[in-house]
C-alpha cells in the first residue's frame, strides 16, 4: 500500500500488516507516533535535518506506536528536497494558512524541506531510495485519477452507502460525453 499522510495511522498500517502486506505512508508530522527500536521517542525533525544536501536520502529503524495494541516495526525514510521544491512547498503552506486564517509554525516550514515516509517494506528488497521513488510515483497515479474524476465529473460521489455510490457512478457515467 502506498498512501498519503491522511492514511498515516498505526492502526491502519497494522491492518495492512495483518493481511500480509506492506505499507509506505507519508508521515503526518503533526502527530508522529514513532519511536526507536529501544523504545525512545524519535525527534523526527532533528532526525531528518541530518540530511544536509538536496537529494540526500536517509533511513532510520523505527516503530509506529498505537494508542492501543502492539507497535509496528518499520523504517523512516526521507529525502531532502531541491531548493525549488522547498519554495513551492513553502508557498503552498503560506497560502493554506492565509486561507484558513492560521499562523504558520516554524517547524512546518522546516519539515517542508523533506519528504518523509514510514514503511514496513523489507530493507533488503526495498532500500530507502527505492521506497521514496515508489512513493513519488504514487503521485503520478493520483494525478491520473484526479484528471479522470474531472473529465467524468466524479468529484462529488455520495460516499456513505455502497449502493448509493454505485447508483451515482452508473448515472454519472451514462451522462459523460467523451469527445472523439
Amino acid at each position: 500500500m502506498l498512501a498519503d499522510r491522511g492514511h498515516s495511522t498505526t492502526v491502519g498500517n497494522q491492518h495492512v500488516a495483518a493481511a500480509g502486506a506492506h505499507a509506505t505512508v507519508r508521515v503526518n508530522t503533526g502527530s508522529p507516533l514513532l519511536e526507536t527500536t529501544d523504545d525512545k521517542p524519535i525527534d523526527l525533525l532533528t532526525t531528518v535535518e541530518s540530511l544536509q544536501q538536496r537529494g540526500s536520502v536517509g533511513k532510520w529503524s523505527a516503530r509506529a506506536v498505537a494508542k492501543t495494541g502492539p507497535t509496528l516495526a518499520g523504517r523512516v525514510c526521507a529525502i531532502r528536497k531541491t531548493e525549488g521544491a522547498i519554495q513551492v512547498a513553502h508557498a503552498k503552506i503560506h497560502k493554506v494558512a492565509r486561507r484558513k486564517g492560521k499562523q504558520v509554525q516554524p517547524e512546518t516550514l522546516r519539515f517542508a524541506w523533506y519528504v518523509t515516509v514510514f514503511t514496513t517494506y523489507p530493507p533488503a528488497q526495498f532500500p530507502a531510495s527505492k521506497v521514496l521513488e515508489w512513493y513519488r510515483l504514487r503521485w503520478q497515479v493520483e494525478l491520473v485519477f484526479k484528471r479522470f474524476k474531472s473529465l467524468a465529473q466524479l468529484g462529488h460521489l455520495p460516499k456513505y452507502a455502497l449502493h448509493s455510490v454505485a447508483t451515482s457512478l452508473a448515472t454519472d457515467l451514462t451522462l459523460v460525453h467523451v469527445p472523439h
